[in-house]
């Protein structure tokens, strides 16, 4: 009795519209949609909640339609609650800190046994950390981090609010990330890839795992100090697209690749033959030194050097071995586990003679 009633109020509605010359043909045919509707439930059930207005000269009618209800396993995680993520943090073992407090800093130094350590809030300078620590959070009031690379140490944490650090994969770097500041000396990663935003450190950075470091187009190492680099590289690999330094069979050249600039110590091969192009060798490119120490050549007893390179020992290396005496005994000792092999009378062979180096004729 409903349904029919209904459906003869609607076809009076249409017949009325028609009659009168002055209907919408909008509103007839939103009229017509709903009568058709009416004739199939399964049709009345839209995606989504709408709500019509039908309007003729004397009446208006609104036909109102409600989204089909979710399904019982329709997903809901929308619905829920976010949480925040906790900021990870370690004891502060407050007892093992010794503090001074100056008059615009609070310095700290950590002589306790404890892995993990977090500083504690309002120390300003970390100046010491003992050997033991492996992983260090820094509150958001550190601002100077003066503590020598803990031989254990493999992460550092920062808190978020820090206006100086950040940190990405357990390295530390300077807030905008231009700098790197600190890469853990026990990192276990055996490469380490430069980010795309670091521009700048003191040399070649890595701990005692890295065994390649790839070098992206924008990012120098201040001071020219390439000399510095960890024991356990085997290859550098520098972006082709890099203005100052390119690399062949991950060693290291300037652009122009005359220069050597480094030779990984842990690189394989017992012999290493120095490309024709170059003309010198820079400051302890087979001698480099990592935390201020000599690092030993793990295979390399052999060098092969072309005839034209004029310059084998830089100056720079008379404080390589600085419990030695002169200038010249001191580029010896650098030298002195390594047989290079020259051209009889090259200028590669003056300079070794100069120094009074290990050589062979080829």
């Amino acid at each position: 009795m409903k349904k029919t009633l209904i459906l003869l109020l609607l076809l009076t509605i249409i017949l009325t519209a028609c009659a009168t010359h002055k209907s919408d043909p909008n509103a007839i045919t939103a009229a017509t949609a709903a009568l058709d509707a009416s004739e199939n439930p399964v049709a009345a059930v839209p995606n989504t909640s709408a709500e019509t207005t039908v309007k003729f000269e004397n009446t208006t009618t609104k036909i109102t339609t409600t989204a089909a209800p979710k399904p019982s396993n329709a997903d809901t995680t929308s619905d829920k609650p976010t949480t925040e993520k906790q900021e990870e943090k370690f004891p502060e073992d407050k007892r093992n800190w010794e503090l001074e407090v100056y008059s615009a800093d609070i310095e700290g130094n950590y002589k306790g046994t404890a892995k993990k350590v977090s500083v504690p809030q309002g120390v300003t300078v970390v100046e010491e950390l003992a050997d033991c620590v492996e992983e260090l959070y820094l509150p958001d009031s550190v601002t100077l981090l003066r503590a020598k690379n803990s031989p254990n140490l493999k992460r550092i944490i920062v808190h978020e609010e820090n206006l100086y650090f950040t940190a990405v994969d357990g390295v530390l770097y300077s807030k905008d990330m231009k700098e790197i500041v600190c890469y853990p000396y026990a990192k276990p990663d055996k490469i380490y890839v430069i980010p795309e935003s670091t521009k700048r450190w003191y040399y070649i950075p890595g701990g005692k795992y890295t065994e390649e470091v790839v070098i992206h187009a924008n990012f120098k190492i201040t001071v020219h100090q390439t000399y510095q680099c960890p024991g356990s590289l085997k290859k550098i690999t520098v972006s082709k697209d890099h203005s100052d330094y390119s690399s062949v069979d991950g060693v290291l050249f300037n652009k122009a690749q005359n220069w050597l600039l480094l030779y990984p110590p842990a690189k394989e091969g017992a012999s290493y033959t120095v490309p024709q192009t170059v003309e010198a060798l820079c400051d302890h490119a087979f001698c480099p030194i990592f935390q201020f120490k000599p690092v030993p050549r793990k295979q390399l007893k052999t060098v092969v050097l072309p005839p034209n390179l004029h310059t084998v020992a830089d100056p720079n290396l008379d404080w390589y071995h600085d419990e030695v005496g002169t200038k010249e005994e001191r580029i010896k000792a650098a030298f002195q586990d390594l047989i290079f092999k020259v051209q009889k009378d090259s200028a590669a062979h003056k300079e070794l003679a100069r120094y009074d180096l290990n050589y062979e004729f080829v």
